[in-house]
Formats: C-alpha cells, structure tokens, sequence
C-alpha cells in the first residue's frame, strides 16, 4: 500500500499555527498518508476503524485521537473482522463525523516546554499506535464547543487564533492525556479496547453486565474469562469501578446528594453503594464530598 506525504505548507496557512476542519463523512478524508505536522481529531457521530501504523483502531462517538508526524494511516468504514478468539466478530463500520485540528510540529515544542518538568511527552510522541481516549459524552460536548469557538476566530485575526490555538492544546494535553499509559492497553484485543471504550459511558455501565454481551456479541462466560485475564476483575466488578469512579467525578463535580449519586451512578443499594465506595476511596462518600477537586483528585 503507497503511503502519500503530506506537508503542513500546503495544509496550513502560511501565517497560522493551526487549521480546523470538520469531515461530515469518511469520504472526504485522505487515503493512505503521513505528514509532517501534528493533528488531533475528536469523532462526533458514528464509528470507523483508523488503521494507524499497522494497527487496528477502533474509534467512536467521543474518541480522541492524537496523530503524530510519521503516523501512517487511514479511514475504513467496511465491515471488519474483530479477533477475539473463538468468539470473533464482524463489525458494520458506519460513516462517521469528526473535527480535525492540524498544527504545525514547532507547536510541539513550545507544549514540551510548557510542561518540561511536568510531563514525560515521550509516553505521548513515541506511543506504537496514534494515542487514543474516549471522552465521556459530557467531555465530548465541552471539547466540541471549545473547538467550534477556535474555528469561530477571525481567519485574518491571526494573533489570537494562534494564541486561541496554543492555549486549546496546552489544555487538551494537560486534561486527556497527560497522565495516560500508553502501552498498557496494546497488547489487548481490539474488541476488548473497544469494549471498554464503550463500557465507559454512562448510559452503558448503568446498564450493567447484560450490555457487555449486547455490544460485543460474544458470550458472557468468555467475557469473564478474557477480564480477568486483562484487568485482573470479575465484569461486575470491572462495572463497579467505573460506577464508582463517575460517582467520585459527581461528588466533587455537582451539588448532588449523595444518594442521587448513588442511583445516578448505576448503583441499586445505597448501602452498598457506601460499602464500595469506602473500599475503593477509604473514606465515606460525604468525607470524600467535603474534600476539595485538588485533594480528592489525588486519591
């Protein structure tokens, strides 16, 4: 397969960092190709698969990808075949929209000083695949809106669209991926990745156990067996930990009581709730309350 280059000259205006675009569908993307400036790109409706160096990336509603110059990819939206042992299978790709922001590779060096000290950037920028994170829906919205608002800056005010941009990504590194491992999920089949991609959202772990096989197609007891394997949990309790971590998020993130919480979260028992909250967190859901974004972050 011929991989085509692209080069930040001929995508960026010469006086900006920075360009934002908005494909309404897979159809209006490049073809196999590389570059030599960054790009970012937040899916906002719909599923494809990013092949990216090799490698198979499922991206959905909410993914966020970073892409580094000398990233070879491309866009699939046919139906692909998804290994996950004797359970193998097929996904209907569909179309899908996503915002694109490329900028230019000096911007990099400007971020790396930024957070020199801070941040090991070599997690971000010697990753094996494209780095990728999927947004809860409310992160998705936020991030949207903000990169709408850069895309709303004058073209011909270019002082503060390149500021508007340098600003944008400083916080979008420092909020999604700074502290993100990379290489802990690579060896994982891609429809686990997937899985727990979609596991993350609110509406689907509320749900509970019941959904995982709905999403993937594979059966409950070897979606046990390859849980365990990779993260060390039963389903329930894999569940469990992302009810419990939302939860944590609402506590310190709403004016929420506690036992709306509890139910908002997926949680049916308010004792139990309280029971596994105070063993994940060593402390009640009102210590944790009172405690400040700082603090409880931390924990």
């Amino acid at each position: 397969m011929e991989f085509i280059k692209l080069l930040a000259n001929n995508i960026i205006n010469q006086d900006h960092d920075g360009r934002y675009n908005f494909r309404s569908s897979l159809k209006d993307a490049h073809g196999p190709h590389y570059h030599d400036f960054y790009e970012m790109f937040l899916v906002v409706k719909g599923n494809a698969v990013h092949n990216v160096n090799g490698e198979k990336q499922w991206i959905s509603d909410g993914s966020l990808v970073f892409v580094r110059p000398g990233d070879k990819h491309y866009y699939e939206q046919d139906t692909q075949e998804i290994s996950g042992g004797n359970n193998g299978k097929a996904i209907n790709g569909s179309d899908c929209q996503y915002i694109n922001v490329t900028f230019r590779a000096g911007i990099t060096d400007m971020l790396i000083n930024c957070f020199k000290g801070c941040f090991d950037f070599n997690k971000l920028l010697l990753a094996p695949v494209s780095p990728c994170i999927t947004l809860a829906l409310s992160e998705k919205n936020r991030l949207k809106i903000e990169l709408t608002a850069f895309n709303a800056i004058k073209r011909d005010d270019t002082t503060h669209k390149n500021a508007a941009l340098r600003i944008m990504l400083s916080n979008i590194i420092y909020r999604y991926f700074i502290s993100y491992d990379y290489s802990k999920h690579n060896d994982y089949p891609l429809w686990l990745r997937h899985l727990r991609s979609e596991m993350c959202k609110p509406e689907n772990f509320i749900a509970g156990i019941h959904r995982m096989s709905e999403i993937s197609n594979i059966s409950r007891e070897h979606i046990a067996r390859v849980i365990k394997k990779y993260y060390g949990m039963s389903p329930s309790g894999f569940i469990n930990d992302l009810r419990l971590n939302y939860a944590a998020n609402l506590l310190h993130n709403s004016d929420s009581d506690i036992i709306d919480v509890c139910f908002d979260s997926g949680f049916n028992h308010l004792g139990y709730f309280y029971r596994s909250f105070g063993s994940k967190y060593k402390m009640t859901p009102a210590e944790y309350k009172k405690r400040n974004p700082e603090e409880a972050a931390s924990i």
